[in-house]
């Protein structure tokens, strides 16, 4: 998966994460930072075998001035809880006060 924007103002971080049991479900069996790429950042997930059925994976990307670095305690939110939740919305508000948008989307195996 890619993530990229054509503004050059603009940086793009974001997760990936993988939830083998459905979101929320335990932790995560996998969280991806993603590669860094000229005009955003790649994310790659490979399977040895097919996921379970309910499996689910959330990228979560996030477009601002500067690069978002380090332990940020409101990606836990943004990854595990159900897209506009309380938790969820709190995370997104946190970041746009900053000056950040996000995007999440999921997509989940019948």
């Amino acid at each position: 998966m890619r993530g990229f924007t054509p503004d050059v103002a603009q940086v793009l971080v974001g997760r990936m994460a993988y939830w083998p049991s459905g979101l929320g479900a335990g932790r995560a069996g996998r969280i991806m930072r993603g590669s860094a790429d000229s005009t955003g950042r790649i994310w790659t997930l490979d399977f040895k075998d097919h996921p379970m059925p309910g499996a689910m994976v959330r990228l979560v990307a996030i477009l601002g001035a500067a690069e978002v670095t380090g332990a940020q305690p409101w990606y836990r939110d943004l990854l595990s809880a159900p897209i506009d939740s309380v938790a969820f919305n709190a995370a997104e508000d946190r970041l746009a006060r900053l000056g950040y948008s996000v995007v999440a989307q999921d997509w989940q195996r019948n």
